[in-house]
């Protein structure tokens, strides 16, 4: 770790020396050609190396503001402060104005550097006597400067108000040694007097209304005083020009500068350091962001601006000497007696700053990953006094939007969720793979992050019967999961049937079976399902018994007054085992007896509870062991043990349960005999021959709390004994008599035991990821509390090799590349799909009522019901909740492989994204008051994109039509009418034909209009590589009329290079074009048309697996003979028959849970309850819909095939050769540039940012504490 961060050292400030070092030397060679170039070229330059800073803050302003929004309007300071800052802002213009274009050019260039170093000099003094109170956020933090005493603020105090005595000295000393006239003398002591107050920090705290919570505010504040000094210094820059013997006169200023500027791009000199300014100081501010952000200033900050001025001053004065040429021809470059002394002069007050502040100047702050906005007051920086304006600007101290975390101090809880619904056996073996390789993983555990899995399957039981699913379901669970029978617990609950066993590695997992006769189906309603059961059961009963500290090395055993260590020991690297303290509070009559006989140790005899090795109970017959050997015993042993030790057993009863003040109760448990431990195997998937002496079968049932356990513990070897001893045990349940009729539903509920650490992790039935995925996921989300969800990067797969597999490969790589990392950066993503997206607790309570609302109106089932998803994601950004995406949480999905299952699916996704795109574009204004994420420019992006969106098949046929017309010389005018009728006949077509019909159609117009887009795309391809070179023979380049076909090319090819592990996949790019019809202009026509059929399109009519014998325990629901019917081969009734099954398997819910369900079942999933629309007016109301949007979409795409046609032959009638292909092309880019720029810009930004983020963590580790983002931008 130390060799790393020596290395960034060094990286970091070579970089820095070499970036400051030819910005400063690019602005001291552009003072000295004052003399050698035209005034107004030379005015024009330096004009612009003023204004490009302050243009390029406004821009980064505007890009996250909201200021046309009335709501953000309130975001501003009073009118006396917004004069202040605009009166601050025209002085600062003027001040820098004239030192720029009158006294720096008139100072010897060598001494101008280390003269600037006096605009610190004010603040220092400030700093020595502002009260403590505000003196606690100043640069110069006191507990930090020496031993913080009187006589060293005192000695601070006359150092720097000595230089300042000295500064003016040296300002008549010029004036003497005629340096420069007593005019320019006069205006360097005003500028830097001026810019020294302005830059002061009680100046700029009150101006920006720094010191207040309000990011808006200081946004606004910046935005509109970016704007006024760039008309300030346009304006000043104008009336400096008239300065001096051969300037012009004020009324002929501006034409004389507007002269200059058109001028100036003939001259190599003044363009190359202008060019070379401008890109070195804006390098050099990323690069200082980018040490503040890692907390190394000293080697981005201090070392580079130091050396940089020491450098660039001896580099001008060798070359103004004879000790050396450094290749610039520099006139009016003399070293005289005078300028010696000025020199002299001028390093002594550049000292004099650095002998005061000493270790505080630049101080790394104590938070690392802070970012711009905590570390500087703006996100401007200047192209002059850039040293001195960046450390004014710098505040390392102050918090005001964030928290500070050390890593792994607080535990995350992630709860993976999955909807099944008739997945194949590979894609259910995919997802429990993943869940294999998450329960397993050291690094979760390192991490601090429990983990726990619900599976969720739709119409996957019939009372007590299995489904064909369902079994196939349990069949793999045991053969990747090597889980046996003993080792499960079954529940009827009120909406079927669950099931729960811990996997191997400690993380529990619930099958939940449901059953269609009791709960509604759907995938939304199984999303509702687990939305509820985690926020209102699972995390209240993993907060009750959470405990205070989880080590992944050790365990504590409570026995007898005492404790010792024992060592986890994973038994064939499976599982882990924490052994907690007896639960008290549990009434005598409901508590379970439990002799367990063990070898004996000296150590350690009693053991409390069992629970999944990540340190929570998973309750309801996986929660609790017990190991005593008799009641007496343990009786005796409590009333013996010191009263000191009873007090910390009732503590820690009390955090575990809800119940604390209830008296112990006996400890309970099942008696197994020594017969039974003689045929544990360690392999806890074991399952006895059939001519091995098997176990007895449970022993007779008794009066229990409606609790199980089915548990199978690692070795707890504290001595180190020679045998292993292994636990296996399952209790067994009598009937029980607890009246679940009386429970109460309406009584209060709890108030939400969630904090900010706890998730969902929402995932498809076919999903693959490994625990860095969800690991990543966690991490971004734990570090910024803004966040509602984060989603990772979902690469498709197929089960066969099929080019429409290819197709989707290279889809999903562009639209992550370029539209979600885009979205990440101006501001929130869309949609967090649901096949592998991180939830937040607490976002999703606030949604989940109304995204278990039943569908009222037809056009709510196209976000409510098949595009659930994107409705969830839209529901919290209006909550104000932003979404993100993480390019590094890598999983894997199956996508059809065949065309007519692609088709399907798309209607679907289609129908979806209309329905959602909509609706955010009807709450835009809404969104953008209540959503920080939701700036101005981004609110145009998301316009934009939605009118693409509609307007996408009428502009894929006149690129058809027009690349017709290029390659094979087929008149526009005559193509385009046949290929509009062919739009709309196909949609006739869609509206009246039956659905396999419609897919045979389909099939057939995307093979013609694939064909015919390859042929086009090609052509224009050979076409424009064609004219370029006919351009270059004829001396010039025009690239106008390619510019397009040019920019998607190279945007493609750039994505890809930023995305190295992923460039392969342009590969795919041929496939892409082919398919490129068929989804903007037939697909989108063909889901409008089929917006009746609510069918789901995929896995329709896939048939289960049924494995041959399954290992968990078997329902067999008891029925009446009727006869002799024989069922099916493939009746599950056949398949539920298991002679080793038992009555005593099946386990009772806690009342807790019981109530829970049936509170569910009755106000929200119930079969009958919340329906919404009936199947007849739901069809009725979709058929309306049909009608009218697909006429409205025909009408607007024919309407917008005019306008393209018209504007492309219009430009005929300029008579140039390809003209009408250049009018066209601007007619596209006027249409698509403004959202394919922010793409690019959105795309480079976030992966800057995203590889800054990991390489620091690499780098820096996790020694500071990190900062978190937790207040609104707003």
């Amino acid at each position: 770790m130390k060799c790393k961060k020596i290395i960034a050292a060094c990286v970091l400030a070579t970089l820095g020396i070499a970036l400051m070092t030819a910005s400063k030397s690019s602005l001291l060679y552009l003072w000295q050609l004052k003399h050698t170039t035209p005034l107004n070229q030379w005015y024009a330059t330096l004009c612009l190396v003023l204004v490009v800073p302050e243009v390029a803050s406004v821009l980064r302003t505007l890009w996250g503001s909201t200021l046309l929004v009335s709501g953000t309007l309130l975001h501003w300071p009073s009118i006396h402060v917004t004069l202040l800052g605009i009166f601050t802002a025209i002085l600062e213009s003027a001040a820098m104005t004239f030192f720029t274009l009158q006294v720096a050019s008139a100072l010897p260039a060598y001494s101008v550097l280390p003269l600037m170093h006096v605009l610190l000099l004010l603040q220092i003094l400030i700093d020595q006597w502002k009260p403590s109170k505000k003196r606690s956020q100043s640069l110069v933090d006191p507990s930090k400067q020496g031993d913080g005493s009187v006589e060293r603020r005192i000695l601070n105090s006359v150092a720097s108000a000595f230089g300042l005595v000295v500064f003016v000295v040296l300002a008549a000393l010029l004036v003497v040694l005629e340096v420069a006239d007593a005019a320019e003398a006069v205006s360097l002591v005003a500028s830097f007097l001026a810019l020294s107050v302005v830059w002061c920090q009680p100046v700029r705290q009150h101006m920006l209304c720094a010191d207040t919570s309000s990011l808006a505010t200081r946004q606004n504040v910046t935005l509109l005083l970016g704007v006024v000094k760039v008309g300030s210094l346009i304006g000043f820059s104008i009336l400096t020009s008239t300065m001096g013997d051969d300037s012009e006169d004020l009324s002929q200023a501006p034409q004389f500068l507007w002269s200059g500027l058109k001028e100036m791009g003939g001259n190599p000199y003044l363009m190359w350091g202008l060019v070379l300014h401008s890109a070195t100081n804006i390098a050099s501010c990323m690069l200082t962001r980018l040490g503040a952000y890692y907390t190394a200033t000293r080697s981005s900050m201090v070392t580079p601006t130091v050396l940089s001025t020491l450098i660039a001053s001896a580099l001008f004065i060798a070359q103004c000497t004879e000790l050396g040429d450094v290749g610039l021809s520099l006139p009016h470059c003399s070293v005289s007696n005078s300028h010696v002394a000025v020199l002299v002069v001028a390093l002594f007050l550049w000292a004099i700053p650095f002998i005061t502040l000493r270790r505080t100047y630049f101080e790394p702050s104590d938070v690392i990953f802070r970012p711009e906005v905590e570390n500087f007051y703006t996100t401007s920086y200047h192209s002059v006094c850039f040293d001195q304006n960046l450390y004014l600007n710098y505040n390392p101290y102050s918090v005001m939007f964030g928290e500070c975390l050390h890593v792994g101090a607080t535990q995350s809880r992630v709860f993976i969720c999955t909807t099944m619904y008739r997945e194949a056996d590979y894609e259910m073996e995919q997802l429990l793979k993943s869940l294999s390789k998450v329960s397993k993983s050291q690094k979760l555990k390192k991490a601090n992050v429990y983990m726990e899995s619900h599976i969720f399957l739709d119409n996957g039981a019939d009372g007590f019967t299995l489904k064909e699913f369902s079994l196939q379901l349990m069949g793999l669970v045991e053969i990747c999961f090597s889980v046996a029978r003993a080792e499960s617990v079954i529940h009827k609950t009120p909406c079927g049937i669950q099931i729960t066993c811990v996997l191997p590695g400690g993380m529990p997992l619930y099958l939940h079976l449901k059953d269609p006769s009791l709960v509604k189906a759907k995938k939304r309603w199984s999303q509702v399902m687990y939305f509820k059961y985690i926020l209102d059961h699972r995390i209240k009963v993993t907060s009750r018994q959470r405990p205070t500290v989880h080590t992944a090395d050790s365990i504590r055993l409570h026995v007898n007054g005492k404790e010792c260590t024992g060592e986890l020991e994973e038994k064939n690297g499976e599982m882990l085992v924490q052994i907690r303290t007896l639960l008290k509070g549990l009434k005598n009559e409901r508590s379970d007896k439990t002799t367990l006989n063990t070898p004996d140790r000296d150590s350690c005899k009693d053991v409390s509870e069992q629970s999944s090795d990540q340190g929570i109970d998973v309750e309801d017959g996986i929660s609790t062991i017990s190991d005593s050997s008799s009641h007496k015993d343990q009786t005796k042993a409590q009333d013996d043990q010191p009263s000191d030790n009873k007090g910390s057993r009732t503590n820690d009863n009390n955090r575990s349960s809800p119940n604390a003040t209830m008296k112990q109760s006996s400890s309970y448990g099942s008696l197994l005999s020594a017969h039974l431990l003689q045929h544990s195997k360690l392999n806890p998937a074991y399952v006895p021959d059939d001519d091995e002496e098997k176990p007895p079968k449970w022993l007779p049932a008794f009066r229990s709390r409606p609790s199980a356990l089915s548990l199978t513990a690692s070795e707890v070897n504290a001595d180190g004994p020679s045998e292993p001893v292994v636990f296996s045990i399952t209790d067994g349940l009598a009937e029980d008599d607890t009246d679940y009729t009386s429970l109460q539903l309406d009584e209060p509920e709890e108030p939400p035991s969630y904090d900010k650490n706890t998730y969902i992790l929402a995932t498809d039935a076919d999903m693959l990821f490994d625990d860095t995925a969800v690991l990543d996921v966690v991490n971004v989300c734990n570090g910024d509390l803004r966040l509602g969800a984060a989603c990772g990067r979902t690469h498709p797969m197929g089960k066969k090799i099929n080019p429409i597999v290819w197709y989707q490969i290279f889809e999903y790589a562009k639209d992550f590349w370029m539209i979600k990392s885009a979205q990440n950066v101006i501001g929130s993503v869309m949609c967090c799909p649901g096949c592998f997206s991180l939830y937040r607790a607490e976002a999703i309570d606030q949604v989940v009522k109304h995204y278990s609302e039943p569908t009222t109106r037809a056009g709510d089932v196209f976000t409510k019901d098949t595009g659930e998803d994107r409705w969830m994601c839209t529901l919290m950004m209006m909550r104000g909740w932003k979404l993100r995406y993480s390019t590094n949480a890598v999983n894997s999905t199956y996508c059809p492989d065949n065309v007519e299952e692609f088709i399907k699916q798309r209607r679907r996704w289609i129908l979806s994204d209309f329905a959602n795109s909509f609706l955010v574009f009807r709450n835009l204004p809404r969104l953008m008051r209540s959503n920080g994420c939701f700036s101005f420019i981004y609110s145009l992006y998301l316009m934009q994109l939605f009118i693409i969106v509609i307007f996408s098949p009428g502009t894929t046929v006149v690129m058809l039509t027009v690349g017709v017309e290029l390659l094979t010389g087929a008149p526009y005018h005559i193509t385009t009418p046949v290929m509009s009728m062919v739009f709309v006949v196909y949609g006739l077509l869609c509206c009246v034909l039956s659905p396999s019909m419609q897919i045979r159609i389909t099939k057939i117009s995307i093979v013609v209009l694939g064909l015919s887009m390859s042929a086009v795309v090609i052509a224009a391809g050979v076409y424009v590589l064609i004219d370029m070179f006919k351009s270059i023979d004829d001396g010039g380049l025009s690239l106008v009329e390619h510019y397009l076909l040019i920019a998607l090319t190279g945007s493609l090819l750039y994505a890809a290079l930023i995305h190295p592990k992923e460039c392969y996949i342009l590969i795919y790019g041929i496939i892409y074009l082919f398919y490129f019809p068929a989804m903007y202009m037939l697909l989108p026509l063909y889901a409008l048309c089929n917006i009746v059929d609510q069918s789901w399109g995929t896995r329709d009519n896939q048939k289960a697996k049924v494995p041959k014998l399954v290992c968990f325990p078997r329902i067999r629901r008891k029925k009446k003979k009727k006869g002799n019917k024989t069922p099916s081969p493939g009746s599950c009734e056949n398949l539920a028959e298991d002679p080793d099954a038992v009555s005593e398997q099946i386990k009772a819910l806690s009342e807790e849970e019981e109530r829970f369900w049936r509170r569910m079942a009755a106000r929200v999933i119930g079969k009958d309850i919340n329906l919404g629309l009936n199947k007849e007016d739901l069809a009725n109301g979709l058929r309306k819909l049909r009608n009218k949007v697909v006429v409205v979409v025909m009408i607007f795409n024919l309407l917008w095939v005019v306008a393209l046609s018209f504007f492309y032959l219009w430009s005929f009638g300029s008579g140039e050769s390809g003209s009408q292909i250049s009018a066209y092309g601007i007619f596209s880019g006027v249409l698509y540039a403004f959202s394919f720029f922010i793409q690019i810009v959105g795309m480079t930004v976030y992966r800057l940012q995203d590889g800054a983020h990991r390489l620091g963590k690499l780098i820096y580790g996790t020694e500071k504490p990190h900062y978190v983002r937790c207040v609104d931008e707003r």
